[in-house]
């Protein structure tokens, strides 16, 4: 899964939790989301359960 966040994207092999300002939490599944792309003002956190690595591209 590519994770755009602003112009940074990050390579995740795993899920990826999104925490919202909003208080809303969302969990993408890196089998079924190709790509997620982010608001960086809209969210507070965001965490990646990692299956082997993450790189930054």
């Amino acid at each position: 899964m590519i994770v755009i966040i602003g112009d940074r994207k990050i390579k995740a092999d795993g899920d990826v939790q999104v925490d919202y300002m909003n208080g809303r939490t969302g969990i993408y599944n890196s089998e079924k989301t190709k790509h997620l792309i982010l608001n960086p003002d809209l969210i507070t956190a965001v965490v990646i359960n990692e299956k082997e690595e993450v790189k930054m591209i």
